[in-house]
């Protein structure tokens, strides 16, 4: 038999007493499980339509209940989408079966081992030269319309960061760092990391070619720019 300490065994009684648990949060457990209930169901009954030949009908148990057990479980979804483009793959349905694995990639891993490039895929890829945004926007393509939205969306935080009135001088640095690294450009902070040079820069390793940004962020209230400091950066 393994023995407690008494005032620990006293606290965490105690503690564990007094923790409340609001109604939402309760509520939501619920909507939760009840949801991936449904989803063990439909799981069932794929596989019970799927040994008996009828195709058509297992697809539809799964895509009834797709989207509402992504907002449950993502990976869960992540894995029926890999069930649903099994199914059409193995009608030929290249397209299709594309589509539900690029969605099965973006919630599960951008490593899974599944086909994930179209025939427009590959004629993008091969069409010529590219700018590194459109390389970088048919590489998130590749891992389905979620991994774009995550892209977006990644890139509205610094946007927000960029126009707080309150975020700090080195954050909105290295907000405009990020938003570069996003968008593919190979991006770092010379003055933060050297000492001299601009506030942020992003090369294009492909063309050899950059941009510089000096934010002045750091000026006083009302700030003053003179034609000096516009034209040159925190070297001169």
């Amino acid at each position: 038999m393994i023995g407690r300490d008494a005032g620990w065994l006293k606290f965490y009684r105690e503690t564990v007493d007094g923790l409340e648990i609001s109604t939402e949060a309760i509520e939501k457990v619920k909507e939760r499980e009840a949801q991936l209930a449904k989803s063990a169901v439909a799981e069932c009954a794929f596989m019970t339509r799927l040994w008996q030949g009828d195709i058509e009908g297992a697809r539809k148990t799964l895509l009834d209940v797709l989207d509402d057990t992504a907002l449950a479980d993502a990976k869960l979804a992540g894995w029926y989408s890999v069930w649903l483009g099994a199914t059409y793959e193995a009608e030929g349905d290249s397209d299709t079966s594309i589509a539900h694995y690029k969605k099965a990639r973006s919630r599960l891993s951008p490593w899974l081992n599944v086909p994930f490039k179209s025939e427009f895929d590959v004629k993008s890829e091969a069409d010529g030269k590219k700018t590194i945004l459109q390389k970088t926007l048919l590489a998130e393509n590749l891992h389905g319309p979620q991994a774009l939205g995550d892209l977006i969306a990644k890139l509205r935080i610094q946007a927000k960061t960029l126009s707080s009135a309150e975020a700090s001088s080195n954050s909105k640095e290295e907000s405009v760092r990020r938003f570069g690294e996003l968008l593919g450009f190979a991006a770092s902070r010379p003055d933060n990391e050297y000492g001299f040079g601009p506030d942020a820069i992003w090369i294009d390793e492909q063309t050899a070619y950059g941009v510089a940004f000096e934010l002045k962020t750091e000026k006083n209230d009302p700030a003053e720019y003179n034609k000096h400091e516009v034209s040159c950066g925190t070297a001169c």
